[in-house]
């Protein structure tokens, strides 16, 4: 998952977000010239965050319980994605939000014994509105393309205000997928997120 900072931009006291064992999640942003820093979206009021000598803005939360949590920071009164955090999607308004994985025994986190699909990314031609789309494609583990039975395929959409990422960015559909077909309660297929 993208919950890790881009390699050479952020050090480690700037790592943002990140998840404890026990569930506790700590969110960093270096914003030196900010009066106040708040993270909206983990609980009903926003947390406020600390500033340090370096002007890196803190705080860890309570252990939280695993889950997926969508949040931003209120920066001055703006409201800004995590830049330390790559698993971002959009949200009302051009406003993105990041997300974070609390881990635990919830569907979306994936588990180590079981063999991930893959998801390929695509680009295609659209004559009607005269660019080019992406859609992203998942396959499951030892996809097998000689088959005699084809895959069935799935047309995931996503929301309003989305586009073809959410699924797997925000909504870990691959990952849930590989673990119900790891249960044996779902059928390998073949999932296509279109750009609606």
């Amino acid at each position: 998952m993208c919950d890790h900072p881009r390699k050479g931009s952020r050090t480690a006291s700037e790592r943002s977000p990140e998840v404890a064992s026990d569930g506790a999640v700590t969110f960093r942003l270096r914003a030196p010239d900010a009066r106040e820093v708040s993270v909206r979206g983990i609980t009903p009021q926003p947390i406020a965050l600390k500033r340090d000598a370096q002007g890196v803005w803190s705080v860890t939360t309570t252990p939280l319980k695993p889950d997926l949590y969508s949040y931003s920071f209120l920066v001055d009164g703006v409201t800004v994605a995590d830049p330390s955090n790559r698993r971002t999607g959009p949200a009302c308004y051009g406003v993105s939000e990041s997300s974070v994985l609390v881990p635990g025994g919830n569907p979306w986190t994936p588990r180590p014994e079981v063999e991930r699909g893959a998801v390929a990314r695509h680009f295609f031609r659209s004559a009607i509105a005269g660019d080019d789309r992406q859609y992203l494609v998942y396959t499951p583990a030892h996809c097998d393309p000689t088959r005699q039975k084809p895959y069935p395929v799935l047309y995931l959409l996503h929301g309003l205000f989305d586009d073809a990422d959410a699924w797997t960015q925000v909504g870990a559909a691959n990952v849930i997928l590989d673990n119900l077909i790891a249960q044996g309660k779902a059928e390998p297929m073949i999932v296509v997120n279109t750009l609606g």
